[in-house]
């Protein structure tokens, strides 16, 4: 080994090498002697791997370092890394630091000597029982960061926590804070939707960053916690490194999520997390696993696993949508894996605001973008045996500027010095704009040997293969054919690729514009909606609708007397005209073209006119009462609207957009001129007025009504001084049990915790009753439960049809009714006015003809209880009759 050290011609250049110096500083700067120390490149700390194991004790790496201010060395420190292990306890450390302090007092000074650690982490697996966690911490100061964890497993219970706290200083100032946890645990719930584990939390300026491997989604934080079949992390130190990346500080983002693990009829494990994150702007994250093995985990010949990101952010401008099977799928073996993903990504701001991509298994070979979803191959990938490898793949992909699919199939076989190897497969792509093409189809297949002699490695060989490529849209390709070491091209088509033909303006217009009617050459490049402010359309005579207002003079905008209009062009603006006046447009002037037709656009403009109906004067010059917008949000492809390409230039498309104007908003106003709602106040939104008839002000009017009810209601709540409050809840029980069985009666009294009682509905209008105590009302035969204190009796309403007089000797009686007629009919709500006799009595009454009647309130008549009772027939404008039956309890 000592001997290899001095071959080869690289300079030596180990990564720790110990240095110190001694200098003598002048006088102008202090005299003295200054040291220096360094182990290596830059400024510390410096290692020297180890990763070796002493007994229980594994040594990660050990370094030095130093701390030097103002070129005088400060301290200088010995750090180590590793851990200890011992009966299924393990300890490490990360960074544990011995350091002297140069400038304090000698080296048997305890103040000299200072003791620091980056990071601790604890593990062991004792009988059924596991735990893991650690604390790490980042960054120096002003800029501190720590990050902790604590996991624990017991059979099919366990307990996850995350969480981390930073102390930011530069460049702006902030504390982040984040937690997150998960509970695990057969929880239960139907076979379909077993519930096995919950979790969630939250994070202050930290931001949420998803992963970009799908293949190892399983070990996703935020998934993971959830994971009842997860294994802890072997190294804690990494995996807090991961906690920290995955929640990283960003000030000003706020973050919460909530998520679920179960299983359904014990086939299928699922883990869901939601997370809600916004500041900058809003975002929705989803993520899924769902995890299957047939036809039992425990025997199984196929694993599926699936990861699912669903993402819409406002602050991207996009909805991404991705899933992909993680390495834990295969087929009949682990060897036999299967491959494979989806993606759908569309954006609507940034620089790639208008694109989209939809793809199973990837994209073509010669297709790259930067930005877009990586998706692997829709496939199996089958390792036989160290010698036998079968590999299978398909995709396909739709993007906003080109369609693609394509397919290979290869297998190898290695034994001994012999090899073979089968290989087919093909791939095409078409772009849109401007249309071209491309496809390619192989098949190959070779076998040889490999001989190793005295004079080297001979390989003998032989190969049988065909190849053909296409191109266009001026059809032309190649094709080749391999026969061992022989190789023949043959050129077909119009290989010069000759001048593109392009499309004439009326072939432009109908494909990517709309010719207006009976027009070829004419256009339709605008279209507008009535926003805020628009009515439904008009109907005709028998109420049919004349069709969809579209701003022509067949189907105009119904709208009110304030509206909003908007118009969107298909053509890119440079320039709008309101009148004669330009309206400005912050967005840079585009360099346009119609790609396709090969020619130049100078500009486009917009010219906006207003006329009354057999007026030529303008009337959108006012700029107080109509408010011109242009909008900028426009991106429209350069493929189509581009400058022409260079004939020796030509340029695949790359899904590139040109941003510029796309339409106008127009907002008409009205003019407030001393009226109410004042102007300062904003006045009412167009959008909130009702439109067709007006209607009267609520209380407009109102004033005769309101001082005659405020004269009822005195009036009513002066008849309540003549009654007693101790008999109120006794007309309220006996309204309330009219009609119902003994066993409902007594039933309903226990139920209630208090009586009912009797109020004026008029009560507010004038005030309210003081309040006072009274008994509880007791009826007999009936035990009370307990007693209770109430408010003054309050009359809350009285429902009857007005009654005459009833004279006093029918009071002395006692007769009441007890049942209701059949026959008797719905009585009209009674109105609030008053008109009373000095005696009127309370009573329930059948009428023939319902009379909208007059609130009468009356004393009590005293109850007598007898074995006949009266039946009382009462009709508006009669006197009382009275009719006479038997009790029952009698004999007839």
């Amino acid at each position: 080994m000592l001997s290899e050290t001095n071959e080869g011609d690289a300079t030596l250049a180990p990564s720790f090498s110990p240095a110190i110096s001694v200098q003598t500083r002048p006088a102008a700067d202090g005299g003295g002697i200054a040291f220096g120390f360094v182990a290596g490149d830059g400024d510390g700390p410096w290692w020297l791997p180890i990763r070796s194991q002493f007994g229980p004790i594994y040594v990660d790496q050990i370094g030095m370092g130093t701390q030097v201010s103002d070129d005088t060395l400060q301290s200088i420190s010995l750090l180590f890394d590793g851990n200890v292990s011992i009966a299924g306890l393990t300890a490490a450390v990360d960074d544990l630091e011995l350091r002297y302090r140069l400038d304090r007092g000698g080296i048997f000074d305890a103040s000299s000597w200072a003791v620091d650690l980056a990071g601790l982490a604890v593990s062991a697996d004792i009988s059924s029982v596991t735990l893991a966690g650690g604390l790490r911490k980042f960054g120096t100061p002003p800029n501190l960061e720590y990050v902790g964890m604590l996991t624990a497993r017991f059979a099919t219970y366990g307990l996850s926590i995350y969480g981390g706290y930073a102390s930011i200083e530069t460049p702006e100032k902030f504390s982040a804070f984040f937690a997150y946890g998960a509970v695990l645990g057969p929880f239960g719930g139907p076979p379909a939707f077993f519930l096995t584990g919950i979790g969630g939390g939250f994070g202050i300026n930290r931001d949420i960053v998803p992963p970009t491997d799908l293949g190892r989604f399983d070990e996703f934080v935020m998934i993971q916690a959830l994971d009842p079949a997860a294994d802890l992390p072997d190294d804690l130190m990494d995996y807090m490194q991961e906690i920290r990346d995955t929640f990283p500080p960003a000030k000003g983002r706020f973050w919460f999520a909530a998520g679920i693990s179960f299983t359904s009829f014990a086939l299928v494990d699922g883990i869901a997390v939601v997370a809600v994150e916004f500041g900058g702007g809003f975002e929705l994250s989803i993520f899924g696993l769902a995890r299957m093995a047939l036809p039992r985990p425990q025997v199984a010949l196929v694993s599926i696993e699936l990861g699912l990101i669903a993402r819409f952010s406002t602050e991207e401008g996009v909805i991404w949508i991705q899933a992909q099977l993680t390495d834990n799928s295969w087929l009949l073996h682990p060897s036999a894996r299967l491959t494979g993903g989806f993606a759908y990504v569309s954006w609507f701001k940034g620089d790639k605001a208008g694109q989209f991509v939809l793809t199973l298994g990837g994209y073509h070979p010669n297709f790259h973008r930067d930005g877009y979803p990586v998706v692997p191959r829709l496939g199996f990938n089958w390792s036989v045996s160290d010698n036998i490898v079968v590999k299978s793949e398909s995709y396909f992909a739709l993007t906003s500027e080109a369609i693609m699919a394509g397919g290979l199939f290869e297998a190898s076989a290695k034994f001994g010095p012999a090899f073979a190897h089968l290989s087919f497969g093909g791939n095409a792509i078409v772009y849109f704009d401007p249309f071209s093409y491309e496809a390619d189809a192989h098949a190959r297949v070779s076998a040889g040997i490999r001989i190793k002699t005295f004079l080297g490695t001979i390989k003998l060989s032989f190969s049988l293969g065909a190849y053909i490529e296409v191109f266009g849209p001026e059809f032309h390709g190649n094709a080749r054919i391999e026969v061992g070491p022989i190789d023949i091209r043959v050129r077909f088509g119009n290989n010069n690729n000759a001048a593109t033909v392009h499309v004439s303006w009326a072939q432009f217009a109908g494909k990517y514009l709309e010719l207006a009617e009976n027009s070829q050459t004419r256009a339709r490049a605008l279209s507008g909606i009535a926003g805020k402010g628009a009515l439904p359309p008009a109907g005709d005579a028998s109420g049919n609708e004349e069709g969809t207002a579209d701003g022509t003079a067949a189907h105009p905008y119904d709208v009110m007397s304030e509206f909003e209009l908007s118009f969107t062009s298909t053509v890119p603006l440079t320039a709008i005209r309101r009148e004669n006046a330009a309206v400005p447009i912050s967005l840079p002037t585009p360099t346009l073209g119609v790609c396709p037709a090969n020619k130049m656009l100078n500009s486009t403009t917009l010219q906006l006119r207003l006329r009354r109906n057999g007026s030529s004067t303008p009337r959108l010059g006012d700029t107080v009462k109509i408010t011109v917008t242009p909008r900028e949000t426009g991106n429209f492809p350069l493929g189509v609207w581009g400058p022409p390409q260079l004939p020796d230039d030509r340029k695949l498309p790359k899904g590139d957009v040109i941003p510029a104007t796309e339409g106008v908003d127009l907002q008409f106003r009205p003019e407030l001129i001393g009226r109410i709602p004042l102007a300062s106040t904003g006045g009412v939104a167009f959008n909130q007025v009702e439109s067709g008839v007006r209607k009267p002000l609520p209380l407009r009017a109102g004033g005769t009504i309101r001082s005659r009810m405020v004269r009822e209601a005195k009036e009513q709540r002066e008849l309540l001084k003549d009654l007693d409050p101790k008999v109120l809840p006794d007309f309220a029980s006996g309204w309330h049990q009219e009609g119902r069985s003994a066993t409902v009666r007594r039933a309903w009294h226990r139920e209630r915790p208090v009586p009912m009682r009797i109020g004026l509905l008029s009560e507010r209008i004038v005030g309210s009753s003081g309040t006072g105590r009274k008994d509880l009302f007791k009826e007999k035969g009936l035990r009370p439960k307990k007693r209770f204190s109430f408010g003054k009796a309050k009359l809350r309403g009285v429902l009857h049809q007005p009654l005459r007089a009833v004279p006093r000797d029918f009071l002395a009686e006692g007769t009441r009714v007890t049942k209701i007629p059949r026959e008797l009919k719905r009585v009209t709500p009674p109105g609030i006015a008053l008109g009373i006799a000095d005696r009127a009595v309370l009573l329930r009454t059948r009428v023939d003809t319902p009379v909208i009647g007059q609130t009468i309130a009356a004393r009590q008549a005293p109850r007598r209880h007898c074995h006949q009772q009266a039946r009382w027939q009462l009709r508006a404008g009669a006197e009382p009759v009275q009719t006479w039956r038997k009790s029952r309890h009698l004999k007839r």
